[in-house]
Order: C-alpha cells, then sequence, then structure tokens
C-alpha cells in the first residue's frame, strides 16, 4: 500500500495494478524469520493524475476477462482513459480480498459493472 501512496503522492495513477505487478523480494532474515519485501510493477500504463477530471461518459472498452475482474468500474467504462487514484484502491481492495478469501469478490465483469461506487 505504500508503493501505490508513494505514486499517487508524485501525481501518477498505476491503472494496471493486477497479481502479475506485485513482486516478492526475499530480504534478510528477522528473528530467525525469512522477510520479505513486496515491490510493485508494471508501470506501462502509468499516467498523470487529472486533477480536473469528471465521471467517466465512455462505454465502449475491450479487456481479457481476468483482469477485468480487478478493475474498477471507472477503468472498465473508460478503457483506461478519466481514472483517478480511487480505481488504484479499488484493484488494492480486490487483490487484498482474493488473498484473505482464495477468490476474488465478482465473478463476471457485469458483476463489477452493478457493484455500488
Amino acid at each position: 500500500m505504500k508503493a501505490i501512496r508513494v505514486v499517487h503522492d508524485h501525481g501518477f495513477l498505476h491503472n494496471d495494478l493486477q497479481p502479475c505487478n506485485v513482486y516478492l523480494q526475499y530480504g534478510r532474515r528477522v528473528e530467525n524469520m525469512d522477510a520479505y519485501q513486496v515491490k510493485l510493477g508494471g508501470f506501462a500504463k502509468c499516467q498523470p493524475i487529472d486533477r480536473g477530471s469528471s465521471d467517466c461518459l465512455v462505454t465502449s472498452y475491450e479487456l481479457e476477462e481476468a483482469n477485468a475482474l480487478i478493475k474498477s468500474t471507472e477503468v472498465l467504462v473508460s478503457g483506461g482513459k478519466n481514472t483517478s487514484t480511487k480505481s488504484d484502491i479499488w484493484s488494492l481492495g480486490v487483490m487484498i480480498y482474493a488473498l484473505g478469501c482464495g477468490q476474488l469478490p465478482f465473478r463476471t465483469v457485469g458483476e463489477v459493472l452493478d457493484a455500488p461506487l
């Protein structure tokens, strides 16, 4: 979560948070336990935050189903345009949910689009 805060604090959106962009790096042993650092990658879709953007109005998109279930409604509706820091936080929340529950909170893109904001 610290990595996303740093990205946002520097005026950027990640726009592609998904499990394949989160990496574990082995660190040093602390009190007889292995320590790992979580690293964030996949900055190809990173873009500056548009502070004056409004809600998304574009409705056409084309995304892979598996990745779409992690993306926020605003990303799905706009195809990645007109997004905000909220979309990164949404994706992070979906990944944390999946880690804790062993499954994604949504089964279809329709369920994501119908989810309350």
